[in-house]
């Protein structure tokens, strides 16, 4: 089965939610539909949000993760930080426990730490991690009790350390912040509901990835995940029939067998426009990013130290990048185009600035850079 570059961007951007915003109510499972919403900046994943379900704010976000417990924030794919549906969570940890977890925790053995030391701190960890959220200077000193001195660098450590490996593994969270400061909680009391995966949590993943951000290879997944391309595959081989080979531009991938009618009559039937927040998760699925962004544009929005900066993203490409500055008054939200901007897509532009602005409360005046011109 062949398909146009048209057809995935249809594709996926309808499997966003990116043509039309669910409803408010969708909003957990709207975050599950696109397997997770990346969280290394907590502001952008609420934008992120945002830009896929209608109406809500960012308050709505907070009262998921803090008080309904209905979405949970913790590491994930590739290490990094993800808001997830506390439903399935077990289901995505379960998956990143082979190769991905073995990738994560090399950093700390390079480093001196034996396995039998990592284990145990992981598991001291846990231990203290009881009813109430513990800052990590707090969970630092009973850890520091249990096992030594030799701990406290892996757990005060910025990039998570080992309370990164305890969350990967299912034993905590983060908990709600305590002012600045950042809180963590024993997964299994904080989100008592969590549930394992039906089937082998890796199909679980490769099966949600795919309707997500389909078609796509073993090498995206790979990449999006964090595990090594040997175990998608194989992973993909034991699914046997439910995946479909596809090609896009002479380029091999996989979409869900169930998928492939949807993916065919694929279509956006006007300009689709989007002001997507750093690290959105539309931009971090696949390994190849030319379907996405000009290479002449490339290092704009993929930026030295891992940075992903804010787009704008029309019929799945991105056209732009944006910024926010706070006014006197409100907030500017700028937009630097790549080329010349046909009215069109700059009216809707500036639909989901006013957008923007009612999800964070604040009046929002909206300034192109003088490259965007009407055509």
């Amino acid at each position: 089965m062949e398909v146009s570059r048209e057809q995935v961007a249809a594709f996926r951007l309808t499997r966003h939610h990116l043509v039309r915003r669910v409803p408010r109510g969708a909003l957990v499972s709207a975050c599950g539909d696109v397997a997770g919403v990346q969280a290394q900046v907590l502001s952008a994943a609420k934008l992120g949000l945002r830009a896929r379900v209608r109406g809500i704010t960012a308050e709505d976000v907070d009262r998921a993760l803090w008080k309904d417990r209905s979405l949970v924030k913790t590491w994930a794919m590739r290490g990094a930080l993800h808001l997830l549906p506390a439903g399935n969570l077990l289901c995505t940890l379960g998956a990143l426990q082979g190769s991905a977890l073995r990738g994560l925790e090399g950093w700390p053995r390079r480093s001196g730490l034996t396995a039998a030391e990592i284990e145990a701190i992981v598991e001291a960890m846990a231990g203290a991690l009881g009813d109430r959220p513990r800052t990590r200077r707090e969970l630092a000193e009973v850890v520091v009790d249990r096992v030594g001195e030799k701990a406290r660098r892996w757990i005060d450590h910025s990039w998570g350390g080992l309370v990164r490996s305890a969350c990967l593994r299912g034993l905590a969270c983060f908990g709600p912040p305590r002012g600045a400061e950042t809180t963590f909680v024993r997964l299994g009391r904080w989100v008592p509901s969590a549930r394992a995966a039906s089937s082998p949590a890796g199909a679980w993943l490769l099966r949600r990835y795919l309707a997500s951000f389909g078609p796509a290879s073993a090498g995206d997944m790979a990449r999006w995940s964090g595990m090594a391309v040997a175990e998608v595959r194989s992973i993909a081989e034991r699914l046997g029939e439910e995946v479909l080979a596809v090609e896009t531009e002479g380029r091999p991938a996989w979409i869900l067998r169930e998928d492939a009618r949807a993916l065919e009559t694929a279509r956006l039937a006007s300009p689709c426009v989007n002001l997507l927040p750093a690290f959105d998760t539309f931009l971090l699925a696949h390994r190849d990013k030319d379907a996405l962004v000009d290479p002449a544009h490339f290092k704009e929005v993929y930026r030295a130290a891992g940075w992903i900066s804010s787009v704008l993203l029309v019929d799945g490409r991105v056209e732009g990048t944006w910024s926010q500055k706070r006014l006197r008054r409100g907030l500017e939200v700028r937009i630097a185009p790549f080329r010349a901007v046909p009215r069109g897509v700059r009216d809707a532009a500036a639909a989901e600035a006013e957008d923007i602005g009612r999800f964070l409360g604040e009046d929002v005046a909206l300034r192109w850079t003088a490259t965007a011109r009407a055509r």
